[in-house]
């Protein structure tokens, strides 16, 4: 269910790609930064402890994916998963 763009993945970073952190009183000013919203620096972090954050949001869409019966009714389930709200499931019929 996750919507295809048309563009093609890749995986490597393109030459001279520049990388930023925004600046902590930027993210205390707002909540978001790009299309990011709640936001927060993240710093020493281990490994496997990013690793386990990447396998249980893996774990969440593939579980969103296997609910969802259209794009619209998944992107409300994720809704539900990142405000921890039931209310955003769609009813079912």
């Amino acid at each position: 269910m996750i919507p295809d763009s048309g563009e093609p993945i890749q995986s490597d970073v393109p030459a001279g790609a520049a990388f930023w952190t925004p600046d902590p009183g930027e993210l205390e000013e707002r909540d978001s930064i790009g299309y990011f919203r709640d936001v927060w620096l993240l710093g020493h972090v281990e490994r496997h402890e990013a690793a386990a954050v990447a396998r249980d949001e893996h774990e969440l869409v593939r579980m969103a994916d296997s609910f969802a019966g259209d794009h619209e009714e998944f992107e409300r389930i994720l809704l539900a998963f990142d405000y921890s709200d039931a209310d955003f499931i769609p009813a079912k019929g």
